[in-house]
Order: C-alpha cells, then sequence, then structure tokens
C-alpha cells in the first residue's frame, strides 16, 4: 500500500461523482484514507475550514493541509503517489503533450459532458430537448476521443486505467437515470468504443467498490428533478 505521511481524510457524498473520482482514485493508488460524509444540510465546521471558498464535495486533508476540487485533487494524488513503488498505477501520463490531452477530456467531462447530463434531468421542454441534444453530442465527441487516445487498446491512456478514465468512470452509474428521466436512449450503438469502456470499467474492483448502485442514483436524481421542477413552476 501506498504511503506518504498519514492516511488522507475525504469529505465525502455517497452519490457525488466528483467525490466518487477521489475514492476510486485513492484507491487504484493503494493510498490509505478515511472518509467523512458530509451532511449537506448542515456542513460541520471542520468541513467548512477544509473548503471555506467553495463549501463543496470533495475535499480532502492531507498532513493537515486542505484541498478541494476533484481534478485538482486528482493530480495532488498522481504528483504525491505515483512514484511510490507500491503505487497500484500513475494517473497521468509521462509526456507533455498526453498529460496535456488528458486534462483537457478530463475537463470537457467536468464542464461540457456532465452539465449537460445534469441539465437533462432537471428541466423539461424546450431546454430539456436542447439539453439532450447536447448530451448525445458529447458522448460522441468521448467516443471519438476515446478511438483516438486509446490506440485500439482499453483505456483513454492505452493500457492504463488513468486520469481520464477516472474523471469519468463515476458518471457511469448514473447514466441510467439520466436516460429514464430524459425519456431518451444513449446512442450506444454509435459509440462502441466507450460502451466497450463502459462495461470494463464498471468491472473494476475500486469502481466496484465505491460506486453506488444506478437505483440509489435514480432515486436521488428523481427527487432532485421533483424539487428543481417545482421551484422553477
Amino acid at each position: 500500500m501506498a504511503s506518504n505521511g498519514e492516511k488522507v481524510k475525504v469529505f465525502t457524498f455517497s452519490i457525488s461523482p466528483f467525490v466518487n473520482r477521489v475514492l476510486i482514485a485513492l484507491e487504484e493508488m493503494g493510498v490509505p484514507y478515511d472518509s467523512q460524509e458530509v451532511d449537506m444540510n448542515n456542513k460541520s465546521p471542520e468541513f467548512l475550514e477544509a473548503n471555506p471558498v467553495y463549501k463543496k464535495v470533495p475535499a480532502i486533508v492531507h498532513k493537515g493541509k486542505p484541498l478541494s476540487e476533484s481534478l485538482v485533487i486528482l493530480e495532488y494524488i498522481h504528483d504525491t503517489w505515483s512514484s511510490s513503488p507500491s503505487a497500484g498505477t500513475t494517473l497521468l501520463p509521462k509526456d507533455p503533450y498526453d498529460k496535456a490531452i488528458a486534462r483537457f477530456w478530463a475537463d470537457f467531462v467536468e464542464k461540457k459532458f456532465w452539465k449537460a447530463g445534469w441539465r437533462t434531468t432537471l428541466t423539461e421542454g424546450e431546454t430539456q430537448e436542447e439539453a439532450k441534444q447536447e448530451f448525445i453530442d458529447s458522448f460522441l465527441l468521448l467516443e471519438e476521443a476515446l478511438r483516438k487516445t486509446s490506440g485500439g487498446k482499453p483505456f483513454f491512456g492505452g493500457d492504463d486505467f488513468g486520469y481520464v478514465d477516472i474523471a469519468l468512470a463515476p458518471f457511469i452509474f448514473l447514466w441510467p437515470a439520466v436516460e429514464i428521466l430524459g425519456d431518451f436512449k444513449i446512442p450506444f450503438g454509435r459509440c462502441p468504443h466507450l460502451s466497450a469502456w463502459s462495461q470494463l470499467v464498471s468491472q473494476r474492483e475500486s469502481v466496484k467498490k465505491i460506486l453506488p448502485s444506478a437505483e440509489a442514483a435514480l432515486e436521488y436524481m428523481a427527487g432532485v428533478r421533483k424539487q428543481a421542477l417545482s421551484t422553477s413552476n
């Protein structure tokens, strides 16, 4: 097991894909950690001290130092533990260009892909139709990105399950809820690489250990949708 000082403390919310990115990365790297679930309606002073700016999960504390934002934390995990002899993997590629491309697609997942998926679940009418199309378009772009960056191998980084894979993996369990609440089908038939990738990633031990069930995701997102629509009407 990789170690670099004391255990990492992770402030979590179990349904959050952004939290689950961090937990999957820690599992993959063999980093010991303790998790503390955050009551999002009654945030503790300890949590707010760890993330006083955005006041959102995930946040971590390592060696007494707090850090927040999931992609920032993934890079910290890479920089801190990838050189450990017992590390299970390395998250980012060594080549500067490949590293930049990985960051680009992780950022795309963050800013484009999932925002469209989230809007699909929370809206209705014309706004929802626009969000669904944006989500499908983003899905197709990720299919092409995987085809190009994988080099015919299983993951975005080729043979290695890495940064982009971990950035995207926690959203797999949310896809059925997006389809049901959005009343449409994700075009897996047009995305053979992404379809095979999602099946492979779903069976990965770190992913199976961390991700909640699709049923739990649907229940949570249906509740958020109901609240959002009642507020907007």
